[in-house]
């Protein structure tokens, strides 16, 4: 049984973990402890969400039909993809010289305060802000508000990104 994070629908996970059908998931560490309290619910609905599991693994990703989409690509003259509107690209990258260490630094920070904080307000000062958030935008706790994130009274954690003189990205907290 799958338990996990409610995610947004551009994670790509969307034609693999359905939530009440083979998965559930949370938002707040409330709703985590609700779910885990009840054993015999557990008990009740892993049987049922794992066997749902288990039969969409075996068959659309199990190594039998593996072997059928490798032997039809070989086979056929061109490799089509057709991507579902879920897997589509969110935004047209016209930079693609932004860093990708850079990026996958900063979404590994912000994925770690992801897990411990209920809301985090983000302002991103960078060239590549679009890139940044692009990345970050399955992370559902995380916003980015459009004004000065200092002037304002807040409870969410508060953090400003911004490139230095190296264009490497720098966090600062805020609160």
């Amino acid at each position: 049984m799958q338990i996990v994070d409610q995610l947004s629908i551009f994670n790509g996970h969307g034609s693999v973990l359905i939530p009440g059908h083979n998965c559930l998931t949370f938002q707040t560490e409330a709703e985590l402890h609700e779910v885990l309290s009840d054993v015999n619910y557990l008990k009740q609905i892993g049987t049922v969400l794992g066997a749902n599991l288990k039969h969409e693994f075996d068959q659309y990703w199990g190594i039998e039909r593996i072997k059928d989409r490798l032997s039809a690509s070989v086979l056929s003259d061109s490799v089509k993809l057709n991507p579902t509107p879920k897997e589509t690209a969110r935004f047209n990258n016209s930079n693609k010289n932004a860093d990708f260490e850079n990026r996958l630094l900063v979404y590994e920070n912000l994925l770690e305060l992801h897990r411990s904080n209920e809301r985090i307000s983000i302002y991103i000062d960078s060239n590549h802000s679009h890139e940044y958030i692009q990345d970050l935008i399955d992370l559902p706790r995380l916003e980015f508000p459009e004004k000065d994130i200092f002037l304002e009274d807040s409870k969410s954690l508060r953090i400003y990104i911004k490139e230095n003189n190296l264009k490497t990205p720098e966090l600062f907290f805020v609160s």
